[in-house]
């Protein structure tokens, strides 16, 4: 960390941040004095106290590429800008690869470096404003359409805002002690519902759960050791970062062609073994499932196939960082998430493969998980059906990322349909 203004106050001089993970790439942050609407620079009391942000700028690998990203605080229409600068470009070296962004009230054209490229106008259903001088006030731009050549549309469509109903109760009102009295709505998030390519295929979304509004009490958290603010249904909360509330979660999507296509249906769950959520919302111990029933409607594809396949996936997150319960404002916990075991079912709900991931964890200290979390070992279970009434399962280990040994020998083979699995060992 060091500064990149060699004068002024040294709590409001902008810096500049190398960020190392280790891995060899470098990434450099750089800050920006910033403004918003209702927190004006130099509005604050304290000058310490005025918006700053940092902005990723650079990327460096261990062999000296790069990805440069440019930004602008100019507003591109004119007056002063609020909020974040404008990306304006992404370039690569030593490569002359580049991106660029041009913005408009009512469009974003971007124009790729490359020859043999087509620019791309990104339309919006209403135009947008980037300062306050301005009588429109609308500051969300939602892409209805995508334009390139030559004539080629593609077209996106929102749900309304009575789709989407988010509301806290019981928030503090900064203006009346210690009066928890104000309704907050956050009802502004048009998710996408449909999008229409230029070749007409089309994709409907819609999204769980069904039910359009949900309401948080935030007097139960202010009072009571509710724990992290969350929905507290148990039939809504499918775990850390799989809150309705917070997170847009699929429940379908359906594919057509001027006819029905497919259709893929979405169910999550949530296991919490040792039911200390609001002590410790990132827990290896705890089970995040999805399931999806992917159904054909097209009855021209399905041949032999079955016209429904069920996937299981399972997930654990790790934690990798420190975890106190006893610090007043919990500091936020880094971790990773883990497919575990995926299954798929055929369409009578009978398992036809099963996967199971092994991962160099380390081992669990104060600071968390402290292993490398690559993986060493998957193993894959098939049922086959050899002949009438005669099914076995076949297990091979088809991956061994470490070995002992350079030397691999092969110690059986399997086959399977177009396919020849051999199982490694390191001997």
């Amino acid at each position: 960390m060091t500064y990149s203004e060699d004068s002024g106050f040294k709590w409001y001089r902008n810096r500049r941040m190398e960020l190392m993970k280790g891995d060899g790439n470098v990434f450099i942050f750089n800050e920006y004095k910033v403004e918003f609407e209702d927190f004006e620079r130099n509005s604050a009391t304290q000058i310490a106290k005025n918006p700053q942000l940092f902005l990723l700028e650079k990327i460096i690998d261990q062999f000296g590429n790069s990805v440069i990203i440019n930004y602008d605080q100019t507003e591109p229409i004119g007056g002063s800008e609020y909020g974040r600068p404008f990306c304006t470009s992404i370039a690569s070296s030593p490569s002359t690869a580049s991106i660029s962004f041009l913005y408009g009230k009512a469009l974003v054209k971007v124009q790729s470096s490359s020859e043999s490229s087509v620019p791309y106008q990104l339309w919006f259903n209403i135009p947008v404003s980037y300062n306050h001088n301005s009588l429109n006030d609308n500051r969300t731009g939602y892409v209805d359409s995508v334009f390139t050549l030559p004539g080629r549309y593609t077209f996106i469509e929102y749900q309304g805002s009575s789709k989407y109903q988010r509301i806290y109760s019981n928030a503090r009102n900064p203006n009346g002690g210690t009066q928890n009295n104000l309704t907050l709505d956050f009802n502004n998030l048009k998710r996408i519902s449909m999008f229409r390519n230029y070749l007409g295929g089309v994709r409907n979304y819609t999204y769980f759960p069904q039910s359009n509004s949900l309401t948080i009490d935030l007097s139960v958290f202010v009072s009571s050791e509710a724990g992290p603010v969350r929905t507290l249904s148990d039939v809504l909360f499918k775990g850390q970062g799989r809150d309705p509330f917070f997170s847009n979660m699929l429940y379908s999507r359906s594919d057509s062609d001027s006819v029905a296509l497919r259709t893929v249906t979405y169910d999550y769950d949530f296991e919490d073994p040792d039911n200390n959520f609001n002590t410790k919302p990132v827990d290896s111990a705890d089970l995040y499932r999805t399931e999806t029933v992917a159904t054909s409607q097209d009855h021209s594809t399905i041949n032999n196939s079955d016209p429904n396949v069920t996937s299981n996936l399972i997930y654990r997150i790790y934690p990798i960082n420190a975890f106190s319960s006893q610090r007043f404002d919990e500091i936020d916990v880094s971790s990773v998430i883990k497919l575990m075991s995926p299954e798929t079912k055929n369409d009578i709900q009978e398992s036809v493969s099963i996967d199971s991931y092994y991962y160099e964890k380390g081992s669990m200290g104060n600071f968390g998980w402290n292993g490398s979390f690559l993986m060493t070992t998957k193993l894959t279970t098939w049922k086959v059906q050899e002949g009438p009434g005669v099914i076995s399962m076949i297990i091979l280990e088809v991956i061994r990322a470490i070995l002992q040994s350079s030397e691999r020998k092969p110690t059986r083979t399997a086959m399977f349909p177009k396919q020849l699995l051999t199982h490694y060992t390191d001997r």
